[in-house]
């Protein structure tokens, strides 16, 4: 499958996804109200804190290792068991070391939600470990089906539990973990399908040692991973310091998921464009990426423009009006948002050429701007104050990893910013492959 093809498919699963993701966010603002869904926003926190603790980097690592054929898909398949054992495990003891410290986001969260949600740590460790050795074969349909799985599950178990159960927020932690333990059935058969039977056993048993490698490789993309985990989530973790009560943590934890869902489509594209990158000649690469960020920040300021508009008549439709105050954060989030895939697609393109140490440098940059402006008007401010400081941290984000693609590649600035002329044909190409147009009507393109 070629990157086009695979990034249509990924952009029509997500806008699967986006409307699942509405009918999820609609029955737990509608059931569970605006406390309820601040609790469920710190009980979430609990499974990605501890992905992006103890992963050491070693999902990113499966799908680089792989993609260059410097590890047996096999051995890749025989080390996600022991390494998803090992650092989620790890992951849940500090969880459970710091849940009742003074500064930690689930002091207050019922014991029985709060064990409920670790159960889903190690689930969370398989799946992303599963989903990129399934990208590093570049089995694209496969991880967009594990996802489309999730969201499906999660929202039937919500209607059975929440709507028609009357389980509140029990229901919903017990979605989520359904969801997680389904998806992890699905990716565990197809795993155990992908790959060639014939292989010989000493063939993959031979590349083992290059889990050394592999950690050494990890070491920074864990670093870039976690400062990513802490720009986006300090924000939530300092208002819950500050704030005192659930009411501001549920309102801005709405006007970001509103920002999350304007972003949907560019997570899977920029796991889909890591593996391609990293197979690629540099060249081939650096010219894919900058097609990739012209033509997505347009699309995505038009996104979050159309959003910002009805943002209110949406909140009131689908949310009612308790979390109108919701609409704010969002305005306030939205500048830096429409940077966030820019800084997310040059950051996948440098790690993946083999220098993820810049892209882990600026990341502890970016955290320690945002902790320095979470302080300062988060405590006036509460949930206005968190989406001023995510926003801050978005645009510098983008702003300094633009520069050094720049730098590192020779392009210039337009070429990763501005559109170009030519690129109608990507989107002649894309409208070609929706409305199923005859095969030889169509270009194939990278």
């Amino acid at each position: 499958m070629s990157f086009t093809s695979s990034g249509i498919q990924t952009v029509l699963t997500r806008g699967v996804l986006i409307l699942t993701g509405v009918a999820i966010g609609v029955i737990q603002a509608r059931w569970l109200g605006v406390e309820g869904v601040g609790i469920l926003a710190l009980i979430i926190l609990i499974k990605n804190f501890g992905l992006r603790l103890g992963n050491f980097g070693l999902g990113s690592s499966v799908a680089f290792f792989v993609a260059r054929q410097q590890i047996s898909p096999i051995s890749a398949r025989k080390l996600i068991w022991r390494m998803a054992l090992v650092t989620s495990s790890l992951s849940m003891l500090v969880i459970l070391g710091i849940r009742d410290l003074a500064f930690s986001p689930w002091k207050n969260i019922p014991r029985l939600l709060f064990y409920l949600s670790l159960i889903s740590v190690p689930l969370i460790f398989y799946n992303e470990f599963m989903r990129r050795l399934l990208s590093g074969r570049l089995r694209i349909t496969d991880m967009n089906f594990s996802m489309l799985i999730t969201n499906a599950v999660n929202l039937a178990m919500l209607i059975a539990l929440v709507v028609l159960g009357g389980l509140d927020l029990l229901g919903a932690v017990l979605a989520l973990l359904t969801a997680d333990l389904i998806t992890s059935a699905y990716l565990c058969r197809r795993l155990y399908g992908a790959f060639d039977p014939g292989m010989s056993e000493l063939e993959a048993e031979s590349n083992v040692p290059v889990l050394r490698k592999m950690l050494g490789y990890g070491f920074w993309n864990y670093l870039i991973m976690l400062t990513n985990f802490f720009t986006e989530e300090l924000p939530l973790m300092v208002l819950q310091f500050f704030a005192g009560d659930r009411y501001a943590i549920g309102i801005f934890a709405k006007g970001h998921d509103f920002s999350r869902q304007s972003r949907v489509v560019a997570l899977p594209i920029s796991q889909i464009l890591f593996p391609f990158t990293a197979a690629a000649e540099e060249s081939l690469a650096a010219r894919r990426t900058c097609i990739v960020c012209r033509n997505y920040t347009l699309l995505m300021a038009i996104g979050v423009v159309l959003i910002a508009v009805l943002i209110k008549p949406i909140i009131l439709f689908l949310y009612g009006a308790e979390f109108l105050p919701a609409a704010l954060v969002f305005y306030v989030i939205a500048p830096g948002m429409v940077l966030w895939p820019l800084s997310n697609f040059l950051a996948v393109h440098v790690a993946a050429v083999g220098h993820p140490r810049i892209i882990a440098l600026i990341g502890f940059v970016t955290m320690a701007v945002i902790f320095v402006t979470c302080v300062a008007v988060i405590p006036q401010h509460l949930a206005l104050g968190a989406g001023i400081s995510l926003s801050v941290a978005f645009a510098l984000q983008g702003i300094l990893r633009t520069a050094i693609f720049v730098r590192h590649t020779g392009i210039r600035y337009r070429d990763v910013l501005l559109p170009h002329k030519s690129d109608y044909v990507y989107y002649k190409h894309f409208l070609d492959v929706l409305f199923r147009r005859p095969a030889g009507k169509q270009r194939k393109r990278d």
